[in-house]
């Protein structure tokens, strides 16, 4: 990258970095490298890792070196939990608040999803459909928690034990939950979506052994 990004431009840029698994968990992040990759100096790339380190993307230490958040399987566990819960008001305050443009956005990339041929734009339309549904929820808590959970569950993916199962699987699911929040249905988008992210938990429940939910 030779443009010289401003100190938001900067943050942003390593943040979709690490969102888009471009930097791996635990993997070093060298300050003077990415300072002369992205064309600034150390003291923005500080203040962007900084910023990062409170969305629990990245972990700093004392001496001020700086990696990927690993993930554990506390970490797996929460998020998990966390999800089911979530999904349930996102799906209520989405069926009454989400736009006609946002309606259009979700079934663009509704569609990407159905004509997808392989899992890793199966899961990167999955991960759009769900920011965008708590977008729509016009709660920006709301929207905040799920940012601060989205690295570590975009990692989740990999842990789908049969993946071309849950890729033939999940664009009929998203097309049921999608009908019932463009029609306003706040209690049947409640349940579709959270029956949604428990069969996803159920699906890492088989490799991991997380307890049911």
């Amino acid at each position: 990258m030779t443009n010289i990004l401003d100190r938001d431009g900067l943050y942003k840029e390593l943040q979709r970095r690490i969102l888009d698994h471009e930097f791996q968990p635990g993997e070093v992040l060298p300050i003077r490298k990415l300072a002369r990759e992205l064309g600034v100096s150390t003291t923005p790339v500080r203040e962007a890792l900084l910023r990062l380190e409170g969305e629990f993307l990245v972990d700093r230490s004392p001496n001020s070196s700086a990696r990927v958040a690993e993930i554990t399987y506390k970490d797996i566990r929460d998020i998990v939990e966390v999800r089911v819960s979530l999904g349930w008001q996102c799906g209520m305050l989405a069926a009454m608040r989400i736009t006609e443009p946002e309606k259009n956005a979700c079934r663009e990339i509704l569609g990407e999803l159905m004509n997808a041929t392989d899992f890793k734009q199966v899961m990167q339309a999955d991960i759009r459909l769900t920011e965008a549904l708590y977008a729509a929820t016009r709660n920006a808590l709301l929207q905040r928690f799920y940012l601060l959970i989205r690295y570590q569950a975009s990692h989740l993916y990999d842990l789908i034990e049969d993946k071309e199962s849950w890729r033939r699987r999940v664009g009929e699911e998203w097309s049921v939950i999608l009908d019932a929040i463009f029609s306003g249905d706040k209690e049947l988008s409640a349940r579709l979506l959270q029956d949604h992210v428990q069969r996803f938990a159920g699906e890492m429940g088989k490799t991991l052994q997380l307890p049911s939910y």
